[in-house]
């Protein structure tokens, strides 16, 4: 099961259009070729040594196996403000 976090309904209605024209055949080679490249962004916060926090990345991006993808391809984040009231 797949969750998709957005804002609007845009997303839903882009992705419901490309799977209606989608073919098995099509989904099967799509499939192949899932979680093999790929890029992360990390955000470690808090009362973590910068040693441990790079020991953590470097574990995940051995576990994964994840070629990287080039800066040009990867799409801009979004920003969210996020306020805490305290």
């Amino acid at each position: 099961m797949w969750t998709i976090l957005h804002q609007d309904k845009f997303e839903e209605r882009a992705m419901s259009k490309v799977l209606e024209q989608m073919t098995y055949e099509q989904y099967q080679a799509m499939q192949q070729k899932w979680l093999q490249s790929g890029t992360m962004l990390w955000f470690i916060a808090g009362n973590v040594l910068p040693s441990v926090a790079t020991e953590i990345v470097e574990q995940a991006l051995g576990a994964l196996k994840l070629r990287g993808v080039p800066r040009e391809e990867i799409p801009d984040i979004r920003n969210l403000d996020i306020r805490v009231d305290g």
